[in-house]
């Protein structure tokens, strides 16, 4: 099944999530020569969200990809759902962007989207296709003083390991 990390995490709340392409009346990718009243819809957008059959979204992520193709993710105000237990869980944007990770130290917005990107990108989930013995989480390669990661989230995988996955998803070897 094709989806993306923060989908899956975030299965019980699917429904409250929207994804938003911005366009214009003829369906256009909206670019900077859009034209200011677009581009001002756009804006105001971002910062009040949306309204969609009665539901409030507002302004929750984005990735590269996303941004070069005028989108990005909402969701929806007051998103919860109830438990099998009775109890009711509550989902904000912000509790998006902290499983995402820590992001208070990047101070470039185009290394930000990369972050949020490797949250986004559409993929198959594997994980489940494996047994705990088969991964193990490996740290990033950084520099001597930690300041800059190399790896950022990269993974390694045998051939073997690989072809059998592809296998799975019904994928070519």
């Amino acid at each position: 099944d094709m989806s993306n990390r923060m989908l899956r995490h975030f299965s019980a709340f699917q429904r409250f999530f929207l994804r938003v392409n911005f366009t214009d009346d003829n369906l256009r990718q909206v670019n900077g020569s859009s034209g200011s009243r677009l581009l001002d819809r756009i804006r105001h957008t971002f910062i009040n969200g949306l309204d969609v059959f009665g539901r409030r979204y507002v302004f929750v992520v984005y990735s590269n990809s996303q941004l070069r193709h005028s989108s990005c993710w909402f969701l929806a105000q007051n998103a919860s759902v109830q438990n099998t237990d009775g109890s009711v869980s509550r989902l904000e944007p912000a509790d998006v962007l902290n499983w995402m990770g820590e992001w208070e130290h990047i101070r470039s917005a185009g290394t930000l989207a990369k972050r949020l990107g490797q949250c986004l990108s559409t993929t198959y989930s594997l994980k489940e296709c494996l047994q705990e013995d088969q991964w193990r989480v490996i740290e990033d390669c950084k520099s001597a003083d930690g300041q800059f990661e190399y790896t950022d989230g990269c993974g390694k995988v045998s051939p073997e390991t690989a072809a059998e996955l592809a296998c799975q998803v019904g994928l070519p070897e």
